[in-house]
């Protein structure tokens, strides 16, 4: 069994990986690469997972209230921030922009990841279609219209 100092140093090594690929500089195009590479070796490991699940515990009492997406790190020096996001099974949302960019890995199960294209009117028009599983990880370097969606029915 791993002790909880054990997780904690885990977690903070990924922290401090995370710095160092953001600090190193650079344009989102450049960026958000180097990120996916720090959190895709970190999600190789069971262990970094809970870690993730047990730094979200302190949250537990703004979960019915604000919703489940607890920022479980925020450096306002670099401008990141790490969160954990729950998505239910059967849950999606809708189409939204996201104008920076944004990593993201998936901790368990899979997720839908569908990309969208306003058309002159406004209205999204769908594009593509990612699956992420477990340990997957993407991310958005330019301003990107998307959708997420957990079409699993065990959670």
């Amino acid at each position: 069994m791993t002790n909880s100092d054990d997780i904690s140093a885990l977690f903070q090594h990924f922290l401090q990986s995370l710095r160092e690929a953001v600090s190193q500089g650079g344009t989102p195009e450049v960026v958000s690469p180097r990120v996916r590479t720090v959190m895709r070796h970190a999600l190789q490991d069971d262990q970094f997972r809970l870690a993730c699940i047990l730094e979200t515990l302190p949250t537990l009492d703004t979960w019915l209230v604000q919703g489940f997406d607890p920022v479980i790190f925020d450096d306002d020096c670099l401008e990141i921030a790490v969160k954990v996001m729950l998505w239910p099974s059967g849950s999606a949302s809708a189409p939204h922009e996201h104008t920076t960019w944004t990593v993201t890995g998936v901790l368990h199960n899979a997720l839908i990841f569908s990309t969208f294209q306003a058309d002159k009117s406004g209205r999204c028009v769908f594009q593509r279609e990612f699956e992420g599983l477990k340990g997957d990880v993407g991310y958005i370097a330019l301003p990107c219209i998307h959708s997420v969606a957990n079409r699993s029915s065990d959670g």
